[in-house]
């Protein structure tokens, strides 16, 4: 069985990786970090990176964003905002 895998979508991976630390997360790749639960969370930044999100997926999205939190709903992802 494989680890869970969530998403940080946001402008940069700097920010994304504030937020990932502020979290505890620790990291682990140069775009990813692994929660302490065992689940992997990747980095996205570009609209089209959007479209591999399956239904059911969690996005953190950061700052604000309507354009992409529109598309994660049409794709059925669970989306948590952080602005």
């Amino acid at each position: 069985m494989s680890n869970p895998v969530e998403h940080v979508f946001g402008a940069s991976v700097t920010l994304a990786d504030a937020f990932a630390r502020q979290q505890g997360w620790r990291l682990c790749g140069r775009a990813a970090w692994l929660k302490r639960d065992g689940t992997t969370v990747h980095f996205l930044c570009l609209m089209e990176q959007l479209e591999i999100v399956a239904a059911g997926v969690t996005v953190h999205v950061i700052g604000r964003a309507r354009e992409p939190l529109r598309i994660l709903k049409r794709l059925g992802a669970n989306t948590i905002c952080h602005a």
